[in-house]
Parts: C-alpha cells; structure tokens; sequence
C-alpha cells in the first residue's frame, strides 16, 4: 500500500471514488474547492493499493481561537469499512503533517463506526456535523411515496397547492435565500453563514450540484431551501422561510418538490439532513412527518498531536 495526496488533475479519479462507496458530499473534490475559497488548506489524502484507492480522507485546516485543528466531515471514505490497516496508514501520515502545520488535534466524524486502529482515538469533545438524520427511499413510485407521508403532511402539501404555491428549482444564487434565511435565524435564533458562503456554494461546477427550491406565491417568495445533488443523494440543507405565511403549509410542498426533483434525476435518498430533538424540535417533528428511516452515524472521534493544546482547547471551550 502507498500513500498520495491527490492534486486536481486527478479530481475525477478522487470523486469517482467517493460516488462509488456512497461517500458524502463533504468529501467531493468540490468541497474541498469551496473550503479552499475561504482561505482554508485542504488536502485530499489517498490510501492506494495496486495503483487503486482504497481509502479517501479530504482533510481541511480549521482556525481556533489561537491554533489550528485538521478536520475530516463524513469521513473517511473506505472501499472495505472494516480494514483497520487502511486507517492506521492515514493517521500514521497525519502526524507528519499536523507537526508542519501545527494542528492541535484531528477531529474525524464519519459516515460509518470506525474500524479498530493501533492509534489512540478519543470521543470528539465537540460535533459539527449532525449525529443523526433521516433518508427517503426514492425508488419507491411517486405515489407510493406520497402516501407514505403522515396523513397531516399530504394534507399540507395538497394544501399550498391550492392556495396556488409554485415552486421554481434555480441553479443560480437569489437574494430572496439569504432574506428568508435571515428571517428564520432571527426567529428562532439560530447561527447561519454569511450570505458570501451561500453565493459561493451556488457557483460550485461538478459533480456536486446545488440548487435553490423558491416557493412562491403572486410572485412573493416565501420559502428557500438550498439542496445539493451528489452521487445517489439529494441532501436538503438550510431553509429560510417567511413565518407570516405560515398558514400556507409551503416548507411541506418545498420538500415534496426537492424529492421529486430527486427521483426525476435518477436519486436513490433524499437526505433530510440532521435531526434533534432537544436543538430543533420543530424542524425535527417536520423532518420525521416523511417517515423516512432514521440513520445514526459514526461516533466522532478525535487523535490528539499537542496534549497541552489540546487541554487549554477543551478548558476554553467549556468557559465560553
């Protein structure tokens, strides 16, 4: 086995990989793009064998408040989940390089549990990605899957049909996201990006592919949710939404939309992305009224390279 970073021009090879063993989107060459475009060092580590990948792990530098930690979203990516050896090698590799860089530690939340290493693993003292979500099944007949929904959400969304919602699909950046996104953080006080990270996403070109569902009524947009196509999945992320024409029932046509838009692009899941209860009751019983099969990911773990740093890291996040 050898190990390689993987550089642009062999982008399609570092994605092909990633579709073909169910990868996430956050580990797609585009993503590293995008986090690159913020300023952010990225590497794209390979594990080979016989001239083959076998393991893919998108690496990026993220910022603390006085150092730097790696980080790996929904990774690594394996083509056997069970082969310890393959891991051991990427986080043999790391070491070298976190020296250079002089990251505090490596954070890994995967998509699946991690196989047994040699290397000591902490439980990650901190999650950004969500632990749990919900995938549609999206080869069922369009019917079938509507009438899989609680009997409520098919009243909802017949509804906003009705009452005349359209819902166009954009495959350019509108103002009209970050309005209503800004809208929902005020009212039920949550973080979001700035409106640049949005632009930015819009603008990616590839095998990542995301779209804006724009519900609308007499031409007034009410709700947005920014969705990404990748491999077999559509993912829907964030949602902005306009909560003076709550009444209308839009975000229950908006999903419905995103899953037809889904199966009619050859999708296997539409990917409800993270749910909570405790964080976000409201959005989590909305999520769950699809009655799609709720999935658990990989614990997220942590392999410390500065204990000291890593101390202070721990006794300054609790504080603040």
């Amino acid at each position: 086995m050898q190990l390689e970073f993987i550089e642009k021009s062999k982008r399609d090879l570092w994605n092909r990989f990633v579709l073909e063993n169910s990868g996430s989107f956050l580990q797609s060459f585009e993503w590293g793009e995008f986090q690159e475009g913020f300023s952010k060092k990225v590497w794209r580590v390979a594990v080979l064998k016989e001239n083959k990948i076998v393991l893919a792990a998108q690496v990026i530098k993220e910022k603390m408040k006085f150092k730097s930690y790696f980080y790996i979203p929904y990774g690594p990516v394996l083509a056997d989940k069970n082969d310890s050896a393959l891991l051991d090698l990427l986080l043999d590799s790391l070491k070298d390089l976190a020296k250079k860089e002089e990251a505090v530690f490596l954070r890994i939340e995967p998509a699946f549990p991690l196989p047994q290493t040699k290397v000591l693993l902490r439980s990650a003292s901190k999650r950004l990605q969500p632990q749990r979500t919900l995938l549609l099944d999206l080869e069922r007949g369009e019917e079938e899957i509507l009438q899989s929904f609680d009997k409520r959400t098919r009243y909802n969304i017949k509804l906003a049909q009705k009452k005349g919602v359209q819902v166009r699909v954009l495959e350019n950046y509108t103002k009209d996201f970050y309005k209503l996104l800004s809208k929902t953080k005020e009212r039920q006080e949550f973080r979001s990006y700035p409106e640049a990270h949005y632009e930015r996403l819009m603008s990616l070109n590839g095998d990542l592919k995301p779209r804006i569902f724009l519900a609308e009524l007499d031409g007034e947009a009410i709700v947005a949710t920014l969705a990404i196509f990748f491999g077999n999945t559509v993912t829907t992320l964030h949602t902005g939404f306009d909560y003076c024409h709550r009444a209308l029932k839009a975000p229950y046509l908006v999903r419905w939309s995103i899953m037809q838009e889904g199966k009619r692009l050859g999708k296997k899941w539409c990917d409800f992305w993270g749910i909570d209860e405790k964080k976000w009751p409201g959005v989590t019983r909305l999520k769950r009224s699809f009655n799609g099969i709720e999935v658990e990911y990989g614990e997220g773990k942590e392999m410390v390279f500065s204990p000291a740093w890593y101390l202070l890291y721990n006794i300054v996040r609790v504080i603040l």
